[in-house]
């Protein structure tokens, strides 16, 4: 079964994470697993939050530059990050 796309603002965020390298088969991919930009941890592609929100481990997108402070969507703007470490 095919894996579904992210919303473009999260796919952003997602390719601009690093890979994981865990060595898990799933790294092998760019549908696999990443690094949380602020923990470093694993994050797990299908656990995007508009997917699972009451996933544990699920992850969202942060803005480096918030956009209450005039971030905007452009991707360089753009991180994945748990939802947890995202306060």
């Amino acid at each position: 079964m095919a894996k579904k796309d992210l919303p473009t603002i999260a796919r952003h965020a997602w390719e601009n994470a690093p890979k994981c390298n865990c060595g898990a088969q799933q790294d092998t991919s760019d549908r696999g697993h990443k690094k949380c930009f602020r923990c470093k941890e694993q994050m797990e592609y299908g656990a995007y939050q508009g997917w699972q929100p009451n996933n544990s481990n699920c992850w969202n997108v942060e803005h480096l530059n918030p956009k209450a402070q005039g971030g905007t969507n452009q991707k360089e703007n753009l991180k994945a990050v748990h939802k947890k470490c995202n306060k």
